[in-house]
């Protein structure tokens, strides 16, 4: 979590998910995935998430988007991950 959310150190994460092992970049992409929302939401991990995306498997962006479409812990069913997503200034580049 700290290399993700760091102001240089995302871009050494960014390269593994990028051109890593295929075992390494499994194990940052499904981090990614379970700290989806909050990395999204940081101005550094939200670089990192957009790699993940671009550079990941098919089943990994799969999952990623489920994450992202599916999402949420909120009662509230506007309250959906998407929703907190577009909204927010750095989280509204991973949508796009």
């Amino acid at each position: 979590k700290i290399l993700i959310e760091d102001q240089y150190a995302n871009y050494v994460v960014q390269h593994a998910i990028q051109y890593g092992r295929l075992e390494d970049r499994n194990i940052l992409i499904s981090y990614v995935r379970k700290n989806l929302v909050d990395f999204s939401k940081h101005k550094f991990a939200s670089n990192v998430v957009e790699k993940s995306l671009v550079y990941g498997t098919q089943d990994q962006r799969n999952l990623l988007i489920d994450e992202i479409v599916g999402g949420g812990t909120s009662p509230d069913p506007e309250a959906t991950n998407l929703r907190l997503l577009i909204t927010d200034a750095f989280a509204n580049y991973v949508i796009q």
